[in-house]
């Protein structure tokens, strides 16, 4: 089986098998298998209603990806995500809210395997830009997405990544009883993991337990719905 998972700026293929642990693959030399997909955006079956980091605004999945057949199960990439760090963490009790910074932010809530919506990563006053996909000022995703900080990232780009994290984080207490922060940008800034844990006192924020080789837990999460 393989899983694939479509990210803003790279997309990864793994190959699963139940005697070797999951390896990056071309899926060109495996098209006769079933496939898995993780993607940004509203998913629903073959398609994506609306990705707009991707500008996949009503596409076929499998046709944009040069699948010759639709994934036997598709899904929300920050979804399966949430479901694979909620394994990962050892299916703890209680709302895990997952947090993941690449290109865009994407978060939702997790409660013994089942997503929980949440409303962050377009939370608004976090500042004075307009959000492409939701068309609103002041988006959370439009501030500290991926897309709209600088390579490498400054250190006042940092604080403020921070700073919104904790104020949006903030937003949804006391709903949630742990937060895990993922990411390109976790990934590459692990302190600012640190940071927000500081400016949630008494509210665990953790840091994704997914191993550096793969792009995320979503793999996992793809898995387990998968059964």
């Amino acid at each position: 089986m393989l899983t694939i998972e479509v990210g803003g700026s790279s997309i990864q293929t793994l190959l699963i098998r139940d005697d070797e642990p999951p390896h990056e693959v071309d899926p060109n030399g495996y098209r006769d298998l079933p496939w898995l997909v993780a993607a940004p955006g509203l998913v629903e079956g073959d398609r994506v209603r609306g990705a707009h980091h991707l500008g996949w605004m009503d596409v076929s999945i499998s046709h944009e990806l040069g699948m010759p057949a639709p994934a036997a199960l598709s899904m929300n990439d920050a979804e399966a995500a949430a479901t694979g760090e909620w394994l990962l963490l050892g299916r703890p009790p209680g709302i895990t809210l997952y947090v993941g910074i690449g290109t865009g932010v994407g978060a939702v809530g997790i409660r013994e395997a089942q997503i929980v919506p949440v409303e962050f990563g377009h939370l608004t006053s976090f500042g004075d830009k307009v959000c492409a996909g939701c068309g609103r000022l002041g988006c959370l995703d439009a501030q500290i997405g991926g897309h709209a900080l600088s390579t490498p990232l400054q250190a006042t780009e940092c604080d403020l990544v921070v700073r919104s994290l904790a104020k949006a984080i903030r937003a949804q207490r006391p709903a949630i009883d742990r937060v895990v922060l993922a990411g390109g940008l976790i990934r590459t800034h692990p302190g600012v993991v640190t940071a927000v844990q500081a400016e949630v006192p008494g509210l665990d924020v953790l840091a994704s337990r997914c191993e550096p080789q793969y792009k995320s837990a979503a793999y996992l999460g793809l898995l387990h719905a998968a059964g």
